[in-house]
């Protein structure tokens, strides 16, 4: 069985005795009773067996819950008459035991935590990326995991970002980076990441695959330079004489712009050209110079 399902154990019951026997519980343990064990299931025998007879009793026993790593290997104890209820000849053989293999799951867990995107001042038509770190919290690994990354939720009509991210393995309690290269249009987004996007892989919990963000794409900043205002002063220096250079410059965008650098460079700067003065502007506002 695999960890969450349900399993049928059935036992067998013999009265040995002289007389018959009736009005006692069958319980089932999960672990030794008298180490802790939990009870996980009981059933009340009412009518009596007759000496020699027997009755076969079933239990639907629940595997969701362990803990343990790797497949886990669960006792049951079978308790005939836990509460000392019949008086009888023996009492040291009202006890039988079953050890059941039990296969995990993975767990796969994404979280709005794990999301992030860079740069943060992501602007309008460049190229940014989502990052989202995702987890196995179950007890087993897991091969081949999709993750799908959507413009809106999935569950309201989302779009699909680009093609699914296939990672190969997840090992229990690993994480695993899935990035996405993205580029929109200025504005504000809802970006969700959902791992295992069809359900191909049987999980323990099937109610946290999916988290999300909110990512504001900045507008592009539009600066250029005025050459109609760009002059020297004098307008023909002599060699070796100090020249003012001067210009505008133009911001040419919705929102203002602080901490503007300036530099004048002899020659195309592309070109090796040698850098002959630089200032900075502290602030120009939208659409002025």
């Amino acid at each position: 069985p695999t960890e969450g399902d349900t399993i049928n154990l059935s036992v067998g019951i013999e009265n040995a005795g002289f007389i018959a026997a009736g009005a006692f519980d069958v319980s089932v343990f999960e672990g030794d009773p008298k180490a802790g064990g939990v009870l996980v299931s009981e059933t009340h025998i009412s009518s009596d067996i007759p000496p020699g007879e027997n009755v076969f009793i079933s239990f639907n026993i629940d595997t969701t819950g362990s803990d343990s790593w790797g497949d886990i290997k669960t006792w049951y104890y079978l308790v005939l008459d836990s509460k000392s209820l019949v008086d009888e000849t023996r009492e040291n053989n009202n006890t039988a035991l079953t050890g059941v293999t039990i296969k995990p799951r993975p767990d796969f867990l994404v979280s709005s935590e794990r999301i992030s995107y860079y740069p943060k001042a992501s602007r309008a038509g460049q190229s940014f990326y989502i990052r989202c770190e995702v987890e196995n919290i179950g007890l087993s690994r897991a091969e081949n995991v999709k993750v799908r990354f959507f413009l809106g939720d999935p569950l309201s009509g989302g779009i699909p970002i680009g093609d699914d991210i296939n990672i190969w393995e997840m090992q229990p309690g690993s994480y695993v980076a899935a990035t996405k290269e993205v580029s929109f249009e200025e504005g504000q987004y809802d970006i969700y990441v959902m791992i295992d996007p069809d359900g191909a892989i049987d999980e323990r919990n099937e109610t946290n695959n999916t988290a999300c963000i909110d990512v504001e794409v900045l507008p592009v900043y539009n600066l250029r330079v005025n050459t109609s205002t760009t002059s020297i002063n004098p307008d023909l220096p002599y060699e070796g004489e100090t020249a003012e250079l001067s210009s505008s410059i133009m911001n040419d965008s919705f929102e203002e712009i602080a901490d503007v650098d300036v530099a004048f460079f002899d020659g195309d700067p592309l070109a090796g050209g040698e850098l002959i003065g630089e200032t900075s502007v502290p602030q120009l506002d939208a659409w002025s110079c």
